[in-house]
């Protein structure tokens, strides 16, 4: 894909010129299904937050999929910041839906959103030896990697997240499929969280967590 330059994904074509982590078809598959779990509820997602957006691929799809919504990219790696503005361009967006924000998770998000989505890294470092070498040469580490058993990022977002949430509003997070019982624990364990929902990936393997505010 870096050598093509970029990927489809979904409705969107994404530029790869600053070599941001490579979309997943797993993500592709679940955003997707996100996607339907928003039409459904018939709620048009006014205000939302892609975290951790790399490529920007997630949001740029809400802003091709609902119209109405203004989308804000947070990331942390500068040149990523210009991968965003270029896909977001590419996709004939109006800036002026989007705003790019340089933050290490929310540290300088100060909106409150209907939804949060967020693909965290999250692989554990002690399982970087069994991935493929394409993967550990070519991509940036700091976007696959994660401490803690790879939960570093999801224990904050389900700590923080809710102070960003309106009302009712959802988090969507992609993990690993070990994790889905620690995450079933540190929602219940959070009194800002109404439920938790779980979503598997087109493999039939638990891939997304949706967690909703009361």
């Amino acid at each position: 894909a870096y050598v093509i330059g970029h990927i489809p994904f979904l409705d969107a074509t994404i530029d790869l010129s600053y070599h941001p982590l490579i979309p997943r078809v797993e993500t592709e598959y679940w955003v997707g299904e996100a996607v339907k779990e928003i039409q459904r509820r018939g709620v048009p997602p006014r205000r939302t937050l892609d975290l951790f957006a790399g490529s920007g691929c997630i949001g740029i799809t809400l802003l091709l999929k609902f119209p109405e919504v203004k989308v804000d990219f947070g990331e942390h790696d500068v040149n990523l910041l210009a991968q965003i503005e270029k896909n977001i361009t590419l996709n004939g967006i109006d800036a002026a839906r989007t705003r790019v924000i340089k933050s290490d998770i929310f540290s300088n998000i100060s909106d409150t959103y209907d939804y949060i989505f967020a693909n965290p890294p999250y692989i554990p470092k002690a399982h970087g030896a069994a991935l493929p070498d394409s993967v550990k040469k070519f991509e940036p580490y700091q976007a696959l990697f994660a401490d803690d058993d790879g939960i570093f990022f999801i224990k904050k977002l389900i700590a923080e997240a809710p102070k960003f949430l309106a009302p009712g509003g959802s988090l969507f997070i992609e993990f690993d499929s070990e994790q889905k019982d620690e995450i079933e624990t540190l929602v219940a364990k959070n009194p800002s969280w109404q439920r938790v929902e779980f979503m598997k990936d087109q493999y039939g393997a638990w891939r997304t967590a949706i967690l909703t505010r009361g």
